[in-house]
């Protein structure tokens, strides 16, 4: 069940389906994809959803998770729009804050911004995941 709880915020229970034994990983996903950037999504889960997490950080979003009194789980996701195809120069322009990150991992933004942040990563021998989670937290600043 979705509600929109207010502008820009969406939360998703997952707990009925996943106790009637469904997968809710294709509501989420368009639920996800309907959120502009700066939108958030909140899943209600019994559990923290940790191999959903790799799958949207490279969709463009950072998470925290909250465990909430009884043991169930509160991810609540953010869309930065920072995705392996952003090209580097585009990532520090929308998100400031993201430009000391390239600059600590040696990413050139002038000749250099025009990469894909996936490629530059692949490049300079830095795991992806780490510098989407890096990038990600930076933009929530």
């Amino acid at each position: 069940m979705t509600d929109v709880e207010q502008a820009g915020v969406v939360r998703l229970d997952v707990r009925p389906t996943l106790a009637a034994g469904g997968e809710p990983f294709g509501e989420i996903i368009a639920a996800a994809d309907a959120l502009p950037e700066g939108g958030v999504l909140e899943i209600l889960a019994p559990f923290e959803p940790v191999p959903l997490y790799r799958v949207m950080r490279h969709r463009g979003f950072a998470h925290i998770a909250t465990l909430l009194p009884g043991g169930d789980v509160l991810a609540r996701f953010t869309s930065t729009g920072i995705t392996p195809d952003q090209l580097l120069a585009d990532v520090a322009a929308r998100h400031p804050a993201a430009a000391p990150v390239l600059a600590r991992h040696g990413f050139d933004l002038c000749c250099g911004g025009a990469k894909p942040v996936e490629l530059a990563a692949r490049a300079h021998g830095v795991d992806l995941d780490v510098l989407l989670d890096e990038l990600q937290s930076a933009a929530m600043q």
